[in-house]
Parts: structure tokens; C-alpha cells; sequence
């Protein structure tokens, strides 16, 4: 009898003893612990898991093939609204739009007169695949800070809606800027500028139209040359291109 009663105890740590290994035994595929190795086939995967990750969020695709539609060079008529007058204040301009890094980034630059003041101003949209949006900076001659925004784009990928926020120069109040960029053809496009400051509703402050520059016209006086032209701001170079010129910001 005393045998038969050892049968129990001795199942007993048997069965113990096997959840015991098994309790230490890892599931495929899930990380060392602490203090243990990764396999070198494993951490190899890791490594070019995270490596196509990198790759696929750094490739230009179809959301940044939308704004190729802006590039090239480009006449601009602006119209500048001033609160109390009747009639816009107007001036004209040469917009020149690069598509840079194998298609990832659209650069622009701008170049206009008023009178007898030149205004100047420069800037990059992006999309960003991680982000899911489109993103913009613009710095100019009339300013030192740097503007930056970001939106999206129309179903038919024509308009581009844009929003930042900005320093009043005048009221050092923080205004909020919208941009409105619209594709109208292969040879004209239009930029309309908003801003509003607190609770006010939010009013046009500039609207600019571009038609796009033939290869045989010649730059008008105080604006920019063709791309590599003698009378480019560039020197001669390609110059680096922008969208828009002068609107009320810091």
C-alpha cells in the first residue's frame, strides 16, 4: 500500500516539473527577455523591418505629384486689400516653382515691385506620408520670422487649403492665416490670402493670379529673370522658388 500511495506524489512532480519548463519556454517570435539575446536571424528581421518602414515613409508618391501642377515659371498680379479703402492696392510679380529631391518637395521664390520697393519671398511645400498632410514654410523680405503651415487638398486634387498662425507686425496680436490654392489649368493657378485675429470672422487680405510664362517672353523690369537667366535674383543660377507675395505677418 505504501507504494501505491508514493504513485500520487510522484505524478504530482512530474506534472510540476513539465509547467515548469514550459513556463520558460518563449512563443515564436516574441522578444528576448531581459538579460537574453535576440537570435541574429531574428534582430536581422527587426532591422530590415524597420529599414522598408523608413524607405516606404520617405518615397515621393501620388500626394506629392498634386502640387507638380504649380511648377515652372509664372507672371503674378496681386491684388493686396487695405482695411478702409475702397480699391485694392496692385502689383505685379514672377513666381518660379521648382519640383526638388526627385519629386518629394516643391520649392518657390518669389519677386515683385510695388512702386518703387521690391518685395522678395521664398518657400517649400511638402506632403508629409507620416503626418498625412500637406506642409508649407514662406520667409520674406519683409519680415524675420518664418511662416508655417499646413492642410490639405480638394478631392480633384486642385485646391490646396493651408493654415498657420503668424505674429501681427501691427498689433503683435497672433492672427491666423489661411491659404487658398487653386490649379484653374495647365497655365494658370490663384492664391487667395485670409487671416483673422481672436473672434473676428476672417477676411481677405490678398489675392494673387498666375499665368504661366511662355519661353519666349521676356521678364519685366524689377522682377525675376527666366530659371538661369542673367536677370535672375540668382545669379544666373536655377533659382529657388516661392508662393506668394507680401500678406500682413510677422
Amino acid at each position: 500500500m505504501a507504494r501505491w500511495r508514493s504513485v500520487p506524489v510522484l505524478m504530482s512532480a512530474v506534472w510540476l516539473a513539465s509547467a515548469i519548463c514550459l513556463a520558460q519556454e518563449k512563443p515564436a517570435g516574441e522578444p528576448p527577455g531581459k538579460g537574453e539575446k535576440a537570435s541574429p536571424d531574428a534582430a536581422s528581421a527587426e532591422r530590415e523591418v524597420r529599414a522598408a518602414a523608413v524607405r516606404e515613409a520617405g518615397l515621393p508618391g501620388e500626394m506629392q505629384k498634386k502640387f507638380e501642377v504649380l511648377a515652372g515659371e509664372w507672371d503674378a498680379s496681386v491684388k493686396f486689400n487695405i482695411p478702409g479703402t475702397n480699391a485694392p492696392v496692385e502689383s505685379s510679380g514672377r513666381m518660379t516653382n521648382v519640383m526638388e529631391m526627385d519629386g518629394r518637395y516643391l520649392r518657390t521664390t518669389y519677386r515683385g515691385k510695388t512702386g518703387s520697393q521690391v518685395f522678395e519671398g521664398s518657400g517649400i511645400w511638402a506632403y508629409n506620408n507620416l503626418e498625412k498632410k500637406y506642409e508649407s514654410v514662406w520667409i520674406d523680405s519683409e519680415s524675420t520670422g518664418i511662416l508655417w503651415l499646413s492642410g490639405t487638398v480638394s478631392e480633384d486634387g486642385r485646391t490646396f487649403t493651408l493654415t498657420g498662425e503668424a505674429i501681427d507686425p501691427a498689433t503683435r496680436q497672433k492672427t491666423r492665416h489661411k491659404w487658398i490654392v487653386t490649379s484653374i489649368s495647365d497655365d494658370a493657378y490663384t492664391m487667395g490670402f485670409y487671416s483673422a485675429r481672436g473672434e473676428e470672422q476672417e477676411t481677405k487680405t490678398m489675392s494673387i493670379s498666375f499665368t504661366r510664362v511662355k519661353d519666349d517672353q521676356p521678364a519685366a523690369e524689377g522682377h525675376a529673370g527666366k530659371a538661369g537667366s542673367a536677370g535672375s535674383p540668382t545669379g544666373g543660377k536655377k533659382p529657388i522658388e516661392s508662393d506668394a507675395a507680401g500678406k500682413p505677418r510677422n
